[in-house]
């Protein structure tokens, strides 16, 4: 993750789906050392580090409460004071202050260039369970409930984009719940400063678009996935439809999946087995014509034109060979 900040990426997508919360967890504990430059973080996330007993974080909440009731002069003057004077204090206050001088003078880069409103972070509500026959649970109740775990597990005040998923097979049951309580659900939570915009994320194009032109919550970004890449142009049909409307368009996986990779699709992917087999064969022609494929900048400015294109990956090397110029994200 520190990685891929360096490399210009400012927008990090998550969802609970993914490892059932492991995932928010997760970021929420990195975001909380990487990308926050507010001292209350780093006292946080230092106490952590340093604590790992009863005793330091007893301190620490002693600490907290006497600097909190002081008034700001005195808190100004002892943060001035030198290490002599504050040994005076005896020893128990010597190490409490020489913990508390550490703490404000950290300079981590990553925190001291990284303020919250510097990146993105978005995640998804709608699809819970691991059981399919429970696995989406669209109601209004369910979403807010969900989104506010979410944001507890992410250490944050509020999301940037929370995306409700939209699935093909189960929307035709779900879009009057979608329509008249998921989304007004979220507009209620846009209100209350919780998220600040509101997504949709799928694969069904038409599905999306239809969401789109029947809601009376204003959508602001749409995102999907396979639908921009070397097998599959479909989301040029859309582009002009979501822009008209003034929503921003995120492009998922502009490989497929891992489909038009040497190393092929994971297990869990949907396509059938000509598909992988027609793709792996394209793979090793063009392997063994020497050719690696297409030039990556004229596909990147092509990409460009369907809107913001997101990766995943694991690796670093992945993520390196990135530049600020291809990651760049804005909202507003």
């Amino acid at each position: 993750l520190e990685c891929a900040i360096k490399s210009g990426i400012n927008f990090i997508d998550t969802a609970y789906w993914y490892g059932q919360g492991r995932s928010e967890e997760i970021l929420g504990k990195a975001s909380s050392v990487l990308f926050s430059n507010d001292h209350r973080n780093i006292f946080f996330f230092k106490m952590t580090a340093l604590g790992r007993m009863k005793i330091m974080c007893q301190i620490f909440s002693l600490l907290f409460s006497f600097v909190f009731v002081m008034s700001f002069r005195l808190f100004t003057s002892i943060l001035n004071c030198s290490s002599d004077k504050l040994m005076a204090l005896g020893p128990l206050w010597s190490k409490i202050s020489s913990i508390f001088i550490d703490l404000c003078s950290s300079k981590d880069p990553v925190l001291s260039k990284i303020p919250r409103k510097g990146y993105y972070i978005s995640t998804k509500v709608g699809r819970f369970e691991l059981d399919y026959a429970r696995s989406f649970d669209l109601r209004a109740d369910r979403i807010l409930e969900n989104l506010t775990a979410s944001l507890k597990k992410l250490r944050l005040s509020y999301i940037d984009v929370c995306f409700v998923q939209i699935h093909d097979v189960e929307f035709a049951p779900h879009e009057n719940i979608i329509l008249y309580e998921t989304l007004p659900a979220l507009e209620i939570a846009k209100h209350s400063g919780k998220i600040r915009y509101i997504g949709l994320t799928g694969y069904p194009l038409r599905k999306l678009a239809s969401v789109v032109e029947n809601s009376t919550v204003p959508i602001d970004v749409v995102m999907t996935y396979c639908h921009a890449s070397l097998n599959d142009n479909a989301l040029g049909e859309f582009v002009k439809f979501f822009e008209s409307r003034n929503i921003g368009v995120l492009n998922a996986s502009p490989l497929s999946m891992g489909l038009l990779t040497e190393k092929g699709p994971p297990p869990w992917h949907p396509a059938s087995q000509i598909i992988r087999e027609t793709a792996l064969a394209a793979v090793q022609y063009c392997s063994n014509a020497n050719w690696e494929g297409v030039d990556v900048h004229k596909y990147w400015k092509r990409l460009q034109t369907l809107g913001l294109t997101a990766l995943a990956t694991h690796r670093h090397s992945s993520v390196e060979s990135l530049t600020s110029t291809m990651t760049s994200f804005s909202l507003t």
